[in-house]
């Protein structure tokens, strides 16, 4: 069970207004999306609730893949806030969820380039 997983709570579910709902899109002709959200050294969750969220907000049917790049989150000063098993939890928890690991620090945007590689979407979404 994930540990970090929360309702949206009803205040955000409807954050957009009430305009939205006036506007109706075919989903069938849009392309579909490959979200890639880089990592180091996150607080345990935050991967999690990011994953949650994407999930819960994006059409299934125009969400690809999520690919976590995980920026290699060894650093002994963050120990305390960083739980790996969260990130092996993230691989097997929904089938469109994908976690890549570098083996050394890369920085955000050579991560944003691997996860980009990646990919299979028509377009990228980074977060």
């Amino acid at each position: 069970e994930l540990h970090a997983l929360r309702d949206i709570p009803m205040s955000m579910k409807h954050a957009h207004g009430g305009m939205c709902s006036y506007y109706r899109f075919d989903d069938s002709k849009l392309p579909t999306v490959s979200v890639i959200v880089t990592s180091q050294n996150e607080r345990t969750g935050l991967n999690t609730l990011t994953v949650h969220s994407i999930l819960a907000r994006t059409p299934p049917d125009l969400l690809k893949e999520i690919i976590v790049v995980d920026d290699n989150s060894a650093d002994p000063a963050y120990r305390e806030f960083v739980d790996e098993a969260e990130l092996k939890e993230l691989e097997t928890f929904h089938p469109k969820v994908r976690v890549i690991h570098n083996t050394y620090q890369e920085g955000c945007a050579r991560s944003r380039l691997i996860g980009a590689k990646a990919s299979t979407g028509d377009v990228l979404m980074f977060v």
